[in-house]
């Protein structure tokens, strides 16, 4: 599967319980989020590489959430468009746990 021309596996895993509750808490709490200018200047670790994609339906349209860690930002595809937002230190580590349970290691 590719967004944006970032690569991830193909296989999509739902959220389901109190970890899919957990994640939409996380993602919707506005606080963990600020979006970033266009002024802002890229960071020393290289072009934006996200370590995970989460993905939900609204109505007919699929958003995307890229997330990556070591950076610490998150990129928004919603209706065509793309916001960049830095991610709070509290909201990473807690992003970073609750991803942790559908880290898909590589076969080699």
């Amino acid at each position: 599967m590719q967004i944006l021309g970032h690569l991830f596996y193909d296989k999509k895993v739902k959220a389901v319980g109190s970890t899919r509750d957990q994640l939409m808490n996380l993602l919707f709490n506005e606080s963990g989020f600020s979006l970033l200018s266009p002024d802002v200047p890229p960071k020393d670790c290289g072009p934006f590489h996200p370590d995970y994609a989460i993905g939900w339906n609204y109505g007919a349209e699929e958003i995307f959430l890229m997330i990556c860690y070591t950076c610490g930002e998150a990129k928004l595809l919603q209706e065509g468009r793309i916001e960049t937002y830095a991610i709070n230190a509290y909201k990473m580590q807690s992003f970073a746990n609750l991803l942790a349970e559908y880290k898909a290691n590589r076969p080699w």
